[in-house]
């Protein structure tokens, strides 16, 4: 008999020792804080803070820049594209993040092929917002002397 006591003395301890469980009203309201905190924190759809130029003309050969600055809660992924074609760094293409927001894309020796319209798209899990531009590329002057200097066509 002095062993089953024993053991019920231990039983006894070990729910003693139990944490204390939250009362429904409790948990309800923990549950409720830890929405309205996550709520607060809150998603905030992108918008585009700096809009890129609608209209830029440059000429072959040439740098252009352009950039826009976009807000978001969670940050936003940008993304550019040409025509519909999402672009990718390359030896004549780059990215460049900011602050504050800021994107840009970098073209390097525009030739002709790269007029077009581009488009900044930033999304997040609230949405999407986006802002383009179109580039119109003014084609190099023909060249009209010869190394010489001498002229290659005659006027009429």
């Amino acid at each position: 008999t002095c062993g089953s006591a024993t053991r019920a003395a231990t039983e006894q301890d070990t729910e003693m020792k139990e944490t204390p469980r939250l009362s429904p009203e409790r948990a309800a309201s923990t549950i409720r804080h830890r929405f309205k905190f996550s709520f607060d924190m809150g998603n905030e759809p992108p918008q585009i803070v700096t809009e890129a130029p609608a209209n830029i003309h440059c000429h072959e050969g040439e740098e252009v820049v352009l950039e826009c600055a976009v807000s978001g809660q969670p940050p936003p992924v940008v993304s550019w594209s040409l025509n519909g074609q999402s672009l990718s760094p390359s030896g004549r293409l780059r990215f460049e993040e900011g602050k504050n927001g800021m994107y840009r894309l970098h073209l390097q020796e525009v030739s002709v092929t790269d007029a077009g319209r581009y488009c900044c798209v930033a999304t997040n899990v609230a949405g999407t917002a986006q802002t383009t531009s179109e580039l119109t590329v003014q084609p190099r002057a023909p060249k009209l002397y010869s190394k010489g200097g001498g002229a290659l066509f005659s006027s009429l």
